[in-house]
């Protein structure tokens, strides 16, 4: 169990929480550590250690000191900390009680509010690269407002920089316990198992103020073939190769005391100077007295393609952050061009009935007023990003929503020509918000219309996955389909490949479907045209 207090780990996730504390500029950074196995949840480590305001107040209020704290997770079943865990997203609140949950009365939770005072929490998820949830990271500070974007992403920065050194010391601690099982038995460990156990290695060293190695992992020690007594102590920068080991080293320090952190690549070296290329990563640290002290550095080797395979999941969580602050600056600006555009386009109507239908200005006006329907069309889809998806969560009939999407397209005179088949061979209900589904069915729909010709053939099919649950929802055409389109922009919000298209209808339908814990996506179909592929939950069918 790497989780153990005294530890060179703890140490090394305190300095790191130290250091995102001062970036920040939160109050507090805790790692949560939660085994859904046993049922707990430990605050394994903190920071500060002892000094939160009010921590004398809360340790008597709950009876034990809350760092190193044990809780059943049956306490927590609506603690935002959980779901954060559980659904390896950010949540944040000013409310108590979104945390401890059933953990405490409401009356000791007021009491407990009014020791701490006013505070902004952010649960964010410590993922590694495996994809593993490792614990959640408990950031508070000062106020009700939320963070804001750019400590949003230093959160997850931080997160992900943790759950990185947390898998390696893991990793270690596995392969350890597999070398002296093999080893008991007598039996000299096979190639096969000695290739599995080289990869996956990361060194992790401290480095002070001055950029001297202070510790490192045995992970550090077989990548640079040197013992620890031989790295420690020596400069950061004899690590690297050639000239530009002092420039790498420089920019290493002016991205720390810049950021807070800092990635990079560089050319490094062994004992014996063979070179090899790595990903270099790194976090400022702190001392008790919140100057910087210095930093931990995670080092991992590139294979020799350059490049190594990553769990996608930090930039996931990145696009989300990115998507929601996009939303709500597209909010505010539609919110501010709408309302003078409603006025602007009433104005025209009312201009347009003062003259005859054979006056020539009737066309202009007709134009002016199109243009005008069309920003606000515009408008109203920068406001449906920023709202929530799911607004009427109810149990659907999701063969009434396809059946009601399918005769609002069937209308549209951009379908003349086109014929559209509904192949249902299930009837199933779903839980969701009938409106809100129907629209990403129109929006499917309508891209597959476009991308059509008259004479084209578009099907939509809806089967049954009994074995998980699951309905899948099919929307098949032989249109332009998607070559040479980037497919990882498609569900990027103002991303378009139409002239007069807004970019956030597939963005919109993405956010739909996965606030009611579903899966969409774009294929090319063999042959030619597009594949939407739609995955719901089952709620009885």
């Amino acid at each position: 169990m790497i989780f153990k207090d005294g530890s060179i780990l703890e140490k090394n996730v305190e300095l790191v929480l130290s250091g995102a504390m001062k970036v920040l500029g939160c109050n507090s950074a805790s790692l949560l550590f939660i085994d859904e196995n046993q049922g707990f949840l430990r605050i394994w480590a903190s920071a500060p250690r002892d000094e939160t305001e009010g921590f004398e107040q809360t340790s008597r209020l709950l009876g034990f000191v809350p760092r190193g704290a044990v809780v059943s997770l049956d306490l927590l079943r609506k603690s935002f900390l959980l779901a954060s865990y559980r659904q390896k997203k950010i949540f944040e609140t000013s409310n108590i009680s979104d945390l401890v949950s059933d953990f405490l009365p409401e009356q000791a939770q007021n009491v407990l509010q009014s020791f701490i005072g006013q505070l902004r929490f952010s649960c964010v998820p410590v993922v590694g690269r495996d994809g593993i949830v490792h614990g959640v990271i408990l950031f508070s500070k000062k106020g009700d407002r939320p963070f804001s974007f750019q400590q949003r992403m230093l959160q997850i920065d931080y997160a992900s920089r943790l759950g990185a050194i947390i898998e390696s010391e893991k990793f270690s601690e596995d392969v350890e316990q597999i070398r002296t099982r093999l080893a008991g038995m007598g039996e000299e460990i096979p190639y096969s198992i000695r290739k599995v156990l080289d990869t996956g290695k990361e060194a992790v060293l401290a480095l002070d103020g001055a950029q001297t190695i202070v510790s490192v992992n045995r992970w550090a020690e077989e990548m640079f073939g040197k013992k620890a007594e031989q790295l420690i102590g020596s400069p950061f920068e004899i690590l690297f190769f050639g000239e530009e080991a002092a420039g790498k080293v420089l920019e290493a320090r002016i991205r720390l005391q810049t950021d807070g952190h800092m990635e990079m690549r560089g050319a490094m070296k062994r004992e014996g100077g063979e070179r090899f290329e790595a990903e270099i990563s790194g976090v400022l640290t702190l001392d008790e007295a919140r100057n910087i002290s210095g930093a931990i550095i995670r080092i991992k080797e590139l294979e020799e393609t350059g490049s190594t395979p990553e769990v996608n999941f930090q930039e996931n969580l990145v696009r989300s952050e990115r998507m929601a602050f996009i939303s709500e600056i597209a909010s505010k600006l539609a919110h501010e061009i709408r309302n003078p555009l409603l006025s602007i386009g009433a104005a025209l109507r009312v201009i347009k009935d003062e003259f005859p239908d054979d006056h020539p200005l009737q066309e202009e006006l007709k134009m002016v007023i199109n243009e005008v329907d069309r920003l606000d069309k515009i408008t109203k889809d920068y406001l449906s990003l920023s709202r929530r998806p799911a607004g009427r969560i109810e149990h659907v009939k999701l063969e009434e929503i396809l059946n009601e999407a399918m005769r609002v397209v069937s209308v549209n005179p951009v379908s003349s020509g086109i014929e559209i088949h509904l192949n249902i061979m299930d009837s199933v209900e779903i839980l969701g918000d009938f409106d809100a589904l129907k629209q990403v069915f129109i929006n499917l729909l309508m891209n597959a219309v476009e991308a059509s010709k008259p004479g084209d053939f578009i099907e939509c099919v809806l089967e049954l996955d009994s074995k998980n649950n699951n309905v899948l929802v099919k929307i098949l055409d032989r249109g332009e389909g998607l070559e040479g389109k980037d497919l990882n922009m498609l569900f990027t919000p103002f991303f378009t490949t139409k002239t007069n298209g807004s970019g956030l209808g597939l963005a919109i339908s993405k956010s739909i479907i996965e606030s009611v814990g579903g899966f969409i996506n774009l294929l090319p179909r063999n042959g030619g045209g597009c594949e939407a592929i739609i995955q719901l939950p089952v709620y009885r069918f």
